[in-house]
């Protein structure tokens, strides 16, 4: 077994288990009964210095954002998630590098860093399945954009609020993204789905 499925055996898989994650390889995702799902992913990320070199990324998928990046049929070509995010190392000094993890076997105290930070970690990103949680974090200004797929920040407000059909806001905010052409297609997926919603 390579060192990193020795890590995520024994240091990452257990935490989501207990959370109620599903696992397929390095995976892991939890889904709401909305469609919506959170997802672990660990990835191998090499320098040749340690046993186990790798990132923790985080992903919340609404499923009105999976929708909308998958909309001409290519499951392949949708990032990650709406939300994204790294598990950073504490106390690491280096910017450019604070969330790749990398420490031997051996290395009992990292490893267990690590596992206890998962566990700190875990349950901000279950409540971020609650789409009013995701709604509030999105809207929130201190949020950072980096963690955001769809930009600018209205563009996201507006998708997580098409499932609720329509509303003044939605239709502000709607009207304002439709003033650049570089939105068509995000304001043309709303609106349908406003419909959809509304129908359903």
């Amino acid at each position: 077994m390579k060192p990193l499925d020795q890590v995520v055996r024994d240091r990452v898989a257990p935490v989501l288990k207990d959370a109620g994650f599903k696992r397929k390889g390095r995976a892991f995702w939890l889904a709401s009964p909305s469609g919506d799902y959170a997802v672990v992913a660990v990835s191998a990320f090499k320098l040749a210095v340690h046993d186990a070199e790798f990132f923790v990324d985080f992903a919340v998928t609404p499923k009105a954002y999976l929708d909308f990046v998958n909309r001409n049929g290519d499951a392949q070509g949708a990032p990650g998630g709406l939300w994204t995010d790294r598990l950073q190392v504490p106390g690491k000094q280096t910017i450019a590098m604070r969330d790749h993890w990398s420490f031997d076997l051996d290395d009992d105290a990292t490893g267990e860093q690590l596992t206890t930070l998962l566990r700190q970690v875990v349950p901000s990103l279950i409540r971020l399945l609650d789409r009013r949680n995701l709604l509030a974090y999105v809207r929130e200004p201190s949020t950072r954009m980096q963690e955001i797929w769809i930009r600018p920040r209205e563009a996201a407000v507006a998708l997580l609020l098409a499932d609720d059909g329509p509303s003044a806001e939605l239709e502000q905010l709607v009207g304002g993204l439709a003033q650049d052409d570089r939105h068509a297609e995000l304001v043309a997926f709303i609106r349908r789905r406003v419909v959809e919603s509304s129908i359903g």
